[in-house]
């Protein structure tokens, strides 16, 4: 086998590995229970800090229960009714507890307070379909 054959093979071979290993870490951020945490987490820093987004409430509350439902159903798939709605309420107290926490650490002017109220913009204008 010629050297610059063999060094492609390695180069896909490592490149492949990479790809799959990059996939394997932040696959989490595609589950649905994720996505509602992190809606509920902007709800909640938008609230405790007393930030006015009046004009996105609507529609972020229309993502949130999308968000919501979405995860139910993805949750529904393996567990019972129940048990998924115990599990999408300690999604929500963890995600709450989260943000208490940078609150507390940060208050409500540090940079990730910013960040938190910036998804919530953000999560405001994704349009999920219409279930009418």
């Amino acid at each position: 086998m010629k050297p610059g054959t063999f060094a492609f093979l390695l180069f896909v071979a490592a490149y492949v590995g990479f790809e799959v290993w990059a996939v394997s870490k932040n696959s989490y951020r595609l589950e649905r229970d994720f996505i509602y945490g992190q809606h509920v987490g902007a709800e909640h820093a938008v609230s405790v800090c007393g930030m006015d987004k009046s004009e996105n409430t609507k529609r972020f509350e229309r993502n949130v229960a999308y968000a919501r439902e979405r995860a139910r159903d993805a949750l529904l798939e393996t567990v019972t009714e129940a048990e998924a709605g115990a599990a999408l309420a300690e999604v929500e107290s963890e995600a709450r507890a989260e943000v208490d926490a940078v609150i507390s650490e940060k208050g409500c002017d540090g940079i990730e307070v910013w960040k938190l109220s910036r998804r919530f913009d953000l999560l405001a204008r994704q349009n999920p379909p219409i279930a009418d």
